[in-house]
């Protein structure tokens, strides 16, 4: 299966790490008393950040089926991002509900992803920790 080959594909998944710590410096970007442009650049971001991780879910869910995909701890993480990231574009368009945009917080979480996938990393901060 296509899908499926593309997902456990190397790249796809440096791509996707990419795309985690990118989303992550945006996060870091919001300010109070943003201009205008500023803050249409940083929402449109996040459109494009969803949409890579509404395709992320639907190339794995399809590579792997549902049951599959939903039994890995961190593909429920992603699944829940991707909830809340949906339903925080519906409605940030008519302003209800701000709460939900603390909510894109829970992206940092995928950074945890990363590092538990990065042997060398982990265990420096294995060393930091200890």
């Amino acid at each position: 299966m296509l899908a499926f080959k593309i997902f456990l594909n190397r790249r796809f998944d440096y791509f996707i790490s990419a795309v985690v710590i990118l989303n992550g410096m945006t996060l870091l970007l919001v300010h109070y008393n943003m201009s205008s442009t500023y803050q249409l650049v940083l929402g449109a971001s996040n459109y494009v950040f969803t949409a890579i991780y509404v395709l992320e879910f639907l190339l794995k869910v399809y590579g792997l089926g549902f049951k599959s995909y939903i039994h890995n701890v961190w593909n429920r993480l992603d699944l829940v991002i991707v909830i809340i990231s949906i339903i925080e574009v519906a409605l940030v368009a008519s302003e209800a509900l701000h709460v939900l945009q603390l909510l894109r917080l829970l992206r940092i979480v995928r950074v945890l992803k990363l590092v538990s996938k990065l042997k060398g990393l982990r265990e420096m901060i294995m060393t930091l920790v200890w």
